[in-house]
């Protein structure tokens, strides 16, 4: 149930973006002529998620992207919890469809799987693989110039969020504020269009907190997308 939140959280992502990057008004890198609505051409993608200052957790998907409404993730690593392998997520047309290896439905014996239906918009493979997320960023001057390059484009994004109580594991500025400063770069591919994500890592008082690193991206077509370079 957690990982369903999750996704579904992601759709309401994107409208409520803050941050308070310093927008660059000399900055014309990267920009991508593109249709309003544009699909990602179809690809196949494995990446790593890492989140955690010590490294928590560490798992590596699969997605196989056909459209926004056609796609599948599935989980391939997982050191800390091997029973998962396997696990997938499932959208076709309005219908999310995920299914839990490591846990017994008792009335059938089978896998746990449940559905959910997403009529009104489908659904993000993740909260990071959000299209149109770029045009935001560069609307709001989010640019980083020295990762931004001929078939690359970088966004920082600075943002101010609260302390909460009682929870373990406090930003070490929250000892001495009611807020903590979150960094954000995500690194895009300007060789499809729409540019597709390639990295992202999240840093909170100096920690590296939140990274994801794709490790292959395939076009439907065969071409296998470059990612030497990514700084």
């Amino acid at each position: 149930m957690p990982r369903l939140l999750f996704l579904a959280a992601t759709v309401v992502w994107v409208v409520s973006l803050v941050g308070c990057g310093s927008p660059d008004p000399n900055s014309g890198v990267g920009e991508v002529t593109r249709v309003p609505g544009q699909d990602w051409p179809a690809f196949t993608m494995t990446y790593r998620v890492e989140e955690g200052a010590l490294g928590r957790l560490e798992e590596v998907w699969e997605l196989n992207y056909v459209n926004e409404r056609d796609w599948t993730k599935t989980l391939l690593e997982s050191p800390a919890n091997p029973a998962t392998v396997g696990s997938t997520e499932r959208f076709l047309d309005a219908t999310l469809t995920v299914t839990h290896l490591d846990t017994v439905d008792a009335a059938t014996g089978a896998p746990f799987s449940f559905t959910t239906e997403h009529s009104d918009a489908p659904v993000a493979p993740s909260h990071w693989l959000l299209r149109e997320l770029d045009i935001q960023y560069q609307e709001r001057g989010y640019y980083k110039p020295e990762i931004s390059s001929e078939n690359r484009l970088g966004f920082e994004i600075i943002s101010t969020a609260p302390c909460v109580e009682d929870v373990v594991d406090q930003p070490v500025s929250c000892s001495t504020s009611d807020t903590y400063t979150e960094t954000e770069t995500i690194i895009y591919s300007l060789e499809t269009n729409p540019p597709l994500p390639i990295e992202r890592t999240v840093v909170i008082d100096g920690d590296v907190v939140g990274n994801i690193e794709v490790l292959s991206l395939v076009l439907a077509d065969g071409t296998e997308l470059e990612l030497d370079g990514v700084e």
